[in-house]
């Protein structure tokens, strides 16, 4: 098992190898993207210290700019389609956001804001599987929808045998038929 610091540090790798890709610049954009990076080397920064067991102070400033990061991050996931470079960066974001808050910002605002994330990202997964589960099911709805077993297409051909008897006034089976004939034996006798 990982130690947290074997964790945060891989967790920092992962950001930092995504933030640098091209995928997350086009995705985020420069003002966006700018303003997260700046969020991330803040608590990158300050987490550092922490590993070194150094006291960590965050300043006003400091604090903005990592609320502020969080509150855009926010918007884009509400307003913007989930891809999985927002959603990977996102579950990322808010593992180090939870750790700098519990350990260094004490914000209780940031607290709520990254709840949000964490159940906006974790609904839209929810709401994903149950698409690709429907998606499945229709498909096997379709199959058996189509699926027509030998013995169907007898019926079907005996149904409409025995409609079109009955449509004629003809019997239907040997049994009608002797009837037909007996009746027809009957009036003759008369």
């Amino acid at each position: 098992m990982q130690s947290p610091e074997q964790m945060y540090y891989q967790t920092k790798n992962n950001l930092i190898r995504l933030i640098n890709s091209q995928q997350f610049r086009s995705e985020f954009g420069e003002r966006l993207g700018g303003k997260l990076r700046e969020s991330l080397n803040t608590m990158f920064k300050h987490l550092d210290e922490l590993v070194k067991d150094r006291k960590v102070r965050p300043t006003d400033q400091e604090r903005s700019v990592i609320a502020s990061a969080t509150n855009l991050l926010i918007s884009k996931v509400i307003y913007e389609p989930i891809t999985p470079v927002t959603r990977d960066f996102t579950l990322l974001y808010i593992e180090v956001l939870k750790n700098w808050n519990s350990q260094i910002g004490y914000q209780y605002d940031l607290d709520i804001m990254a709840d949000t994330l964490q159940r906006l990202i974790t609904q839209h997964l929810t709401l994903v599987d149950a698409v690709n589960v429907l998606k499945q099911l229709i498909r096997k709805c379709e199959r058996l929808l189509n699926y027509e077993p030998p013995a169907f297409a007898l019926a079907r051909h005996y149904m409409d045998i025995i409609k079109d008897k009955m449509e004629k006034c003809e019997p239907i089976n040997e049994y009608e038929q002797a009837k037909v004939q007996q009746k027809k034996g009957d009036t003759r006798g008369d």
